[in-house]
């Protein structure tokens, strides 16, 4: 049994309507969302997989820390010196012409700015077809995270924020 979203009624199993608002409650596409969950988990694993397989040597690779438009960004430890560093990945099936020049720029300019604000970034690198950047893990919770928890954040706080 689950319940209307909308209104709140119990609603069976296996109905796909509420018998007291009408809101449609199951999604008829469900099944075919699942498949491309189930394939995009799928290739997420295989794409972990392959960095483990090839960072294997310098690194050991945890599992996945966070996804933006362009990488997909690991927790691992850094097998010779035995620290925790965030690896951020160009996945091999976006990269392509100018997004691989946009990564290299991106590791060139974060690797030659200091500022106690800003990570550092430890090696760039290439392995198995995948372009990486290993960088500092600076431990901590994501802005998502702490704006789902208290809301907007204050002016004060934003300003400090922006001015560090």
């Amino acid at each position: 049994m689950m319940k209307c979203f909308r209104c709140g009624t119990d609603v069976p199993d296996g109905q796909r309507f509420c018998g007291k608002c009408g809101t449609e409650v199951s999604d008829p596409a469900a099944d075919t969302m699942a498949v491309a969950t189930s394939t995009a988990e799928a290739e997420a694993d295989e794409l972990l997989f392959k960095l483990k397989q090839h960072l294997a040597p310098d690194y050991e690779v945890e599992g996945e820390l966070g996804r933006g438009g362009m990488a997909i960004v690991y927790k691992a430890t850094e097998t010779a010196l035995g620290r925790s560093v965030a690896i951020k990945v160009l996945p091999p099936d976006i990269a392509q012409g100018q997004t691989i020049e946009r990564f290299r720029r991106e590791a060139r300019m974060a690797a030659v700015l200091e500022h106690e604000n800003i990570i550092p970034v430890h090696r760039v690198g290439q392995a198995g077809g995948m372009l990486y950047i290993a960088m500092k893990y600076v431990e901590g919770r994501d802005l998502d995270e702490i704006l789902e928890a208290q809301g907007p954040l204050a002016i004060p706080t934003v300003l400090a924020v922006m001015r560090a």
